[in-house]
């Protein structure tokens, strides 16, 4: 009996998968209702708020100089909207059939489970307090264990050589869909008003965050002034590019001296592993939360309304997933793609949910480390470079969404402007920090780079967050390949 119950006990990644469902579940039972809003109204001394849902139709009396207005509104968005901006005197509100005496704010509900949040951004904050202490003491580590110059070149060479190729292919996949399907030409005028809604503030604040890459300043400060301060401030290729120093120093003193430092960063990194594996234990409800939370915020109006732009977004993501990286495991690998794919199976699902390369870091090395066979002195120096510079779902869904929004306003793209956003889409995954949401502003510089609006990643800023969490996946995994391809190469060479 005892036997038998010891097969069935379910291992930790299949409680995240449990976890990961069950947040789906939840989500969709407690979606946000756009339409439901608090309103605050009365007196300043006898002020009240009371939820009312939005049915279609509203009206407002307003004071303006002694002139009273109504105002009708038909739209939610552009209802909030007005009391937002409004500086007229709102005397009166009719919404769902009530009516309210001077109304002093009107805004959108809270999602129902935003109570869940902390829970989830606890997780978060688990995963990203292991990661630049477990990048540090295993790159340490792994670049002085490599034992000479040479070495180190040789595979530096090799992971840079197919990080290109990987994010290379991805980008040419993207931009193969975008203008084979032309999601950006599908759209019927009404819908096009309707994601045209977007908030303008949103965007704004988007524009102003836009992402400028210059080549030279790039290379300059990956070399950091004070590496404790980019430590702090968790700027990874500067943090990669302090400990891959290290370690090359501690190749060029002699043993009996570097070991004692090796062994420290080697005990650190070691004792950071162990914090994955207890972290990991909390993951189910960290999923559960970041899931719930977020199929509660999306939407299915949106959802429908881009559905031809998300299909060749998903359609590129699982093409690279599936058949590119299949085909390089197999080619330069020698091995079952299978085993690959169900050794990260843990890493996959928090890289979904955190929709951070960074985050998921550490889980990628437990899982690239012991369910793939990788050593540590390939993995510590492959990964973390990778989790910033590597970004092939990033760049893909960069590419698709240029040409969707080029497509969109009507714009037609010649071959040299095609390749122009192959190269920038490249170059904006490099220059994109390994976190949620920050795609969406490198963006910005790659429709720059070829004259489409700007203002054009207001169509698709409802469906960024969904589409996020997808091209994180292949982030990951592209940086998985290319340590498993690396790792083989290795091993050829020293037979």
């Amino acid at each position: 009996m005892n036997k038998f119950f010891e097969m069935k006990k379910l291992k930790i990644h299949h409680w995240i998968l449990i976890a990961f469902l069950l947040g789906i579940v939840v989500g969709i039972i407690f979606k946000k209702n756009e339409n439901r809003l608090v309103i605050t109204y009365g007196q300043e001394d006898k002020q009240r708020s009371e939820r009312i849902t939005f049915t279609g139709f509203a009206q407002l009396v307003v004071e303006n100089n002694q002139i009273y207005d109504t105002i009708s509104f038909k739209d939610v968005r552009q209802l909030v909207k007005f009391v937002e901006k409004n500086t007229k005197k709102i005397l009166l509100a009719k919404i769902d059939g009530k009516v309210l005496l001077n109304v002093k704010e009107i805004k959108f509900a809270e999602a129902p489970l935003k109570f869940l949040s902390p829970l989830g951004t606890l997780f978060l904050r688990l995963l990203s307090f292991l990661a630049i202490p477990l990048v540090i003491s295993s790159m340490i580590v792994g670049v002085a264990s490599l034992g000479n110059i040479k070495t180190l070149g040789r595979i530096g060479s090799r992971t840079i050589l197919f990080y290109i190729i990987t994010t290379g292919i991805a980008v040419i996949i993207g931009i193969a869909i975008a203008i084979t399907i032309k999601p950006g030409e599908k759209i019927t005028p009404e819908v096009k008003a309707q994601i045209e809604e977007v908030s303008q503030e949103v965007v704004t604040e988007k524009l102003k965050a836009k992402g400028q890459i210059d080549i030279v300043d790039f290379f300059v400060n990956i070399v950091p002034a004070n590496p404790f301060k980019a430590i702090s401030n968790g700027e990874m290729l500067p943090i990669i590019f302090f400990a891959i120093f290290v370690g090359i120093g501690l190749t060029l003193v002699e043993p009996s001296k570097s070991q004692i430092v090796i062994s420290f960063f080697d005990t650190i990194s070691n004792v950071f592993i162990r914090m994955v594996k207890v972290v990991l234990w909390f993951a189910p409800f960290g999923v559960f939360a970041l899931i719930a939370v977020a199929v509660s915020d999306f939407g299915v109006p949106i959802l429908s309304t881009l559905g031809y732009y998300m299909f060749c977004v998903i359609l590129g993501l699982a093409f690279q997933f599936f058949v590119v990286y299949s085909v390089l495991i197999w080619l330069f690998a020698r091995i079952n793609p299978m085993i690959f794919y169900s050794g990260l199976r843990e890493a996959f699902i928090v890289a979904f949910t955190t929709s951070s390369s960074a985050a998921t870091l550490p889980v990628t090395f437990q899982c690239v480390e012991e369910n793939l066979g990788v050593p540590n002195k390939i993995a510590s120096f492959v990964l973390p470079l990778g989790a910033t510079v590597n970004m092939n779902g990033t760049s893909l869904y960069q590419a698709v969404a240029a040409i969707f929004i080029a497509q969109f306003y009507g714009l037609d793209l010649s071959y040299s402007q095609l390749a122009t956003i192959l190269l920038t889409s490249m170059l904006a995954a490099v220059g994109t920090a390994p976190v949620p949401g920050v795609g969406i502003i490198m963006l910005i510089m790659v429709l720059q780079s070829v004259g489409i609006p700007a203002q054009g990643i207001g169509l698709i800023l409802g469906v960024d967050r969904i589409l996020d969490m997808l091209r994180t996946i292949p982030n990951i995994a592209g940086d998985a390949v290319v340590s498993l391809i690396v790792w083989k190469m290795e091993t050829k060479k020293s037979k």
